[in-house]
């Protein structure tokens, strides 16, 4: 390719030098000196196309050289930017999808967030039911103690009220067995009774009546033994009648002590559980501020308060009264009373007997102790 062009360079120029053709120039006739000359000419010519195409094939040569180098510089270049953009292109892939993690975790994030706030409202509302639960069981422990204390109260008093009416039941039997054993005794005895003997005026009467046997007629006697049989049954249930009324008095005047000791219990109790109900209201208004309170503690103001409750009762001010500062009405409650002699000497009857059985004549004597 270089060579074609150059020999084309060449004609061209020998072309151009001479104006006219090789050929023509060949054609005509010259001197030899012209000669020389021409070819002096054509030498240097030659010599400078010579030189020229060598400058130009060196020029092609460095253009060549340098495209060449340029290209695979650039064709580096070209390899580097493709590598970089392979990378970045990984490395947005791997953005991508890191980034599209990061959302599935943000969300994943969000929902167990939402589910911790429910779940943080479901132990508040829990925590809030455990501290009202563990107020109702602290109320319901205090009242089953104070129930428990009233039972133990009640059942002393139901034992006693047990003695009392056990007391009551024996002598009524005691008095049944002695209008039986008075009735036997009515019976006639001619082998004990003796004329030396002081004897009683019914068992002399009956005496006096088998002793009219032999003379008076046999109804008639019989008429007279069951009038006096009947007038000594009269005589006996009107005695266990008048013992039995004033048992019962007895009785009645016990149980109306206990009840009026235990109304003033009770409202005793009625005024320390009104306090306890505002103490109660007031530590649930402030139940938030302070949560670990004691409930037990009851101040001053509570104790004021309980002490003015009770004292508003009159009837239990006049018994603090006769209590605190005794005067004659002490006296008279010491000094025995007629019901009181009477059931002492009931009991004294009663403790005569000596055909009850050890146990019997122990629970007498514990209502005995009991009454006084």
């Amino acid at each position: 390719m270089f060579d074609s062009e150059s020999f084309a360079i060449r004609n061209s120029h020998k072309s151009f030098i001479s104006g006219k053709n090789y050929e023509d120039v060949q054609s005509q006739a010259s001197s030899p000196h012209k000669l020389t000359r021409i070819n002096d000419l054509k030498n240097q010519v030659e010599n400078y196309l010579d030189m020229l195409e060598s400058k130009v094939t060196m020029v092609k040569e460095r253009a060549l050289s340098e495209f060449v180098i340029a290209y695979n510089g650039y064709m580096r270049q070209v390899k580097e930017d493709l590598k970089y953009l392979k990378e970045k292109s990984l490395e947005m892939e791997k953005y991508y999808k890191d980034n599209k993690r990061i959302q599935n975790m943000e969300q994943q994030l969000e929902w167990f967030r939402e589910e911790s706030v429910k779940l943080y409202t479901k132990i508040e509302i829990k925590n809030k039911d455990i501290f009202e639960l563990k107020f109702r069981l602290q109320e319901v422990q205090k009242e089953n103690e104070f129930l428990e204390e009233q039972i133990k109260q009640l059942m002393r008093k139901n034992k006693r009220y047990e003695v009392i009416r056990h007391t009551a039941s024996v002598a009524t039997e005691q008095a049944e067995q002695i209008k039986e054993q008075q009735i036997f005794c009515t019976q006639p005895r001619p082998k004990r009774i003796m004329s030396g003997q002081t004897q009683p005026k019914h068992i002399k009467q009956l005496y006096d009546i088998f002793e009219r046997v032999a003379n008076d007629d046999q109804n008639q006697i019989i008429n007279e033994i069951a009038q006096y049989v009947s007038f000594i049954e009269n005589t006996q249930t009107k005695q266990i009648q008048i013992l039995r009324q004033k048992m019962n008095q007895a009785i009645c005047q016990s149980t109306k002590a206990f009840a009026t000791r235990s109304e003033y219990e009770e409202f005793f109790i009625d005024c320390v559980e009104q306090v306890r109900k505002d103490i109660m209201r007031r530590r649930q208004n402030a139940q938030v501020d302070n949560k670990l309170s004691d409930f037990n503690v009851f101040r001053k103001e509570d104790k004021f308060k309980v002490l003015e409750l009770v004292l508003m009762n009159e009837k239990l001010l006049q018994t603090l009264h006769q209590k605190v500062f005794p005067t004659s009405y002490v006296t008279q409650l010491l000094e025995p009373t007629t019901i009181q002699t009477e059931y002492q000497d009931i009991l004294h009857q009663i403790d005569k007997k000596r055909s009850f059985s050890t146990k019997e004549r122990m629970i007498i004597k514990k209502g005995k102790l009991l009454y006084k």
